[in-house]
């Protein structure tokens, strides 16, 4: 599958489409890495690349995470991604 690059500030105009049926089935791997970005984003304003599924096909964003929870994240600028999208966060 094909992954589109696309700037955080055009994030707002995709439609979500959900990788998991529900947010506790995401994946264990990208929950820790989430919490690991969130660390490295607030501490050393860190990015990393967030795969994330929309109507249109995956996309990844290159960007710090300043917030992580069970039904979303919160990217630099208040960008708000559903946690249940993401595929993969690259450290």
């Amino acid at each position: 599958m094909q992954v589109k690059e696309i700037n955080k500030e055009k994030i707002s105009e995709v439609v979500f489409k959900s990788h998991a049926q529900s947010s506790s089935e995401v994946n264990n791997e990208v929950y820790s890495n989430l919490k690991r970005a969130v660390f490295l984003g607030n501490t050393i304003k860190q990015k990393v690349k967030l795969f994330f599924e929309t109507n249109e096909g995956l996309k990844m964003v290159n960007t710090t995470i300043w917030f992580e929870s069970d039904k979303h994240v919160v990217l630099k600028g208040g960008v708000v991604v559903p946690t249940s999208s993401i595929v993969k966060v690259e450290i």
